[in-house]
């Protein structure tokens, strides 16, 4: 987790610590010298995402790498999604413009839009040889006229006072949404006379990812399961030791683990989602650790509480690689597979592959 660093120190471990979680001191010839567990309280922690998006000016942030997943709807289907996607910079001229790609999957043909972005959030693009304005968060001249600004707008995080609503008239009638810090939220395009007139396509954002820290999706009831390495070098020794060490006096009394046991472990993530949820609500992971013939090596029962606020919560797992001190699961490849359940109903199965070398 430090790497190499100083005897004293610190550093920032990122969301994957939950409460209760073991640390363990070892040296390089894997001896135990103490472990401590993390105490976690972020319940008085205020939300700041929404203050991060109301500070951001860009109303379509550019940065290689940002993506947004969107679900369109046409007159010929219904629910298909494709992915816009911060592709990388292209210089023409004096002027460095980002790539925006549209691709419905990974195998499908993709189109390319040149734009960029002034201080003042005005966001120009390529049409053709020539540049035009295609959004002035201002309400200047562009090729869509702004109709609101700083207004309520829902976004998969909740409704955010930071939206800008537009509009482009003409044969094919466009009105849409852009929010500050997210990007564009909705288009809708419909046909203003004439016998075919009405609907013709729209799409609505479902999921962003913005720089490396904001990720944004629509609620979705999911249940992910995941493990430290796929690989777990128990021969070698190079798998976490769970070995229970005596310090003092009284832990010959029992409980402790005499010098030179070796209990391997490894660390098992399981983490819930559920689509809404109004009150905070208890759920059971069941774990088990299969081998290759589907016998059962390992289970255990994981209880979380996945709260109101995010309706996610995770939870982590020390799945042990022995059947007794100092003798290892025999080599092969292993599954570690969850159940999880809610009220006695189940909402969701995952499952992992690992190899015990």
């Amino acid at each position: 987790m430090t790497g190499f660093m100083d005897s004293t120190g610190s550093v920032e471990t990122g969301d994957w610590v939950s409460d209760g979680m073991i640390f363990v001191l070892v040296n390089d010839a894997a001896y135990e010298y103490g472990r401590a567990a993390a105490r976690l309280n972020c319940g008085g922690t205020a939300d700041s995402t929404p203050a991060a998006i109301t500070s951001s000016t860009a109303y379509l942030p550019l940065q290689t790498g940002n993506q947004w997943v969107y679900r369109a709807d046409s007159r010929a289907v219904t629910s298909t999604y494709f992915t816009r996607t911060v592709t990388g910079t292209r210089l023409i001229g004096d002027r460095t413009y980002f790539v925006l790609e549209d691709r419905a999957s990974p195998g499908d043909a993709s189109t390319q839009t040149l734009v960029r972005e002034d201080e003042q959030g005005r966001i120009y693009r390529l049409n053709g040889d020539t540049e035009e304005t295609w959004v002035d968060p201002s309400g200047g001249p562009g090729v869509v006229t702004i109709q609101s600004r700083d207004v309520p707008v829902s976004t998969p995080v909740g409704s955010l006072p930071v939206g800008l609503t537009y509009q482009l008239p003409g044969f094919i009638f466009e009105t849409g949404v852009f929010a500050r810090g997210l990007g564009q939220m909705s288009s809708s395009s419909s046909l203003i006379s004439g016998s075919s007139g009405g609907f013709t396509y729209g799409f609505n954002l479902v999921e962003s990812r913005i720089g490396s820290g904001l990720h944004f999706m629509t609620p979705a009831t999911s249940v992910e399961v995941g493990v430290e390495l796929n690989k777990l070098d128990v021969t070698g020794k190079n798998v976490t030791n769970c070995a229970i060490p005596c310090y003092f006096t009284a832990c010959g009394l029992g409980g402790a683990d005499p010098t030179g046991t070796y209990k391997p472990c490894f660390q098992a993530r399981v983490r819930v989602g559920l689509g809404s949820c109004t009150a905070s609500s208890p759920v059971t992971a069941a774990l088990s650790l299969v081998d290759g013939t589907g016998a059962v090596v390992h289970s255990a029962d994981i209880g979380l509480t996945v709260p109101a606020g995010t309706c996610q919560a995770a939870a982590y797992h020390q799945t042990p690689l022995y059947s007794a001190p100092n003798s290892p699961f025999p080599a092969g490849s292993y599954r570690v597979n969850v159940k999880v359940t809610a009220g006695g109903e189940e909402i969701g199965t995952a499952s992992a592959p690992v190899t015990i070398q």
